[in-house]
């Protein structure tokens, strides 16, 4: 019987060494927690960031379909030249599409907030909750786009997110500081 016990100890001891092995903590001694958040995506078509920049207007014709093969979501954000504000935001998934309808004639600078693993309590730089967790950038399309909405027709553009041999588009990164830009 007490042999028995002994060996009974034994596996308890190696138990408790073999769980206790895999403490959660990172090599600098800090605990790590995987976020709830992590893989979160919005549908295509909503918008988060309204809370920032206002309903927006949508009483056009024009639209402009971006294709989105990257590696991380997006929001894209049409910045209105003559209004002086971002007049839409649009959430678009990696490896997705997205075609933003009514859009006003008018000339816009594009601008795109890039991230993953969307979570809907973290705070952006406007204020309001909603923001990317991981792999954050920011950029903006090179030159404006000129979108026409008249009795001769209107614009039906498109954008891909990510690099097309023989493309004419081209992008700068921009801090959060200018994106946010109302």
């Amino acid at each position: 019987m007490r042999k028995d016990l002994k060996i009974f100890v034994a596996i308890i001891i190696a138990g408790f060494v073999i769980t206790s092995c895999g403490d959660g903590k990172s090599d600098s001694g800090e605990t790590t927690i995987e976020s709830q958040y992590k893989g979160n995506q919005l549908s295509d078509g909503e918008s988060p960031l309204t809370g920032c920049f206002g309903e927006g207007f949508d009483s056009g014709n024009a639209t402009l379909t971006v294709e989105n093969g990257g590696n991380s979501d997006a929001i894209v954000c049409l910045y209105s030249i003559s209004n002086d504000q971002t007049v839409r935001n649009e959430y678009v998934q990696k490896n997705s599409s997205f075609t933003i309808s009514n859009i006003e004639q008018g000339d816009y600078k594009i601008k795109v907030f890039y991230g993953n693993d969307w979570n809907p309590e973290l705070e952006n730089s406007c204020g309001t909750k909603g923001n990317f967790e991981s792999d954050v950038n920011f950029s903006e399309f090179d030159g404006t786009e000129y979108f026409t909405d008249n009795e001769s027709g209107y614009t039906n553009a498109t954008i891909t997110l990510y690099t097309v041999q023989g493309g004419n588009a081209s992008s700068t990164d921009i801090d959060q500081s200018q994106f946010f830009r109302k």
